[in-house]
């Protein structure tokens, strides 16, 4: 998760809640879906569409954030984002 501290253009996590406990498995998935672009996005830095930056603004609309898992459950937990759900057969 230290990557997140960065701004990236693009977030892809592979299996993110593999070997992570049902409990924690929801807190994981809400910082996750924090970097997803939303009005306002708390992880801009900003509590309001009004206090945002014409760079975070830019920002925000560049941003991608991809989740690939294995099941619907857990992809239903990652809100707003790319959720790639792979499956056998």
């Amino acid at each position: 998760m230290c990557t997140c501290l960065l701004a990236r253009n693009l977030y892809l996590f592979d299996e993110p809640l593999a070997g992570v406990d049902s409990t924690n498995a929801p807190i994981v998935a809400a910082a996750i879906s924090s970097l997803v672009p939303s009005w306002p996005n708390p992880a801009d830095g900003a509590k309001t569409l009004t206090a945002l930056t014409a760079e975070q603004r830019r920002a925000r609309a560049l941003r991608t954030v991809i989740v690939v898992t294995h099941s619907d459950e857990q992809a239903a937990l990652f809100p707003g984002a790319n959720v790639l759900t792979l499956e056998r057969g």
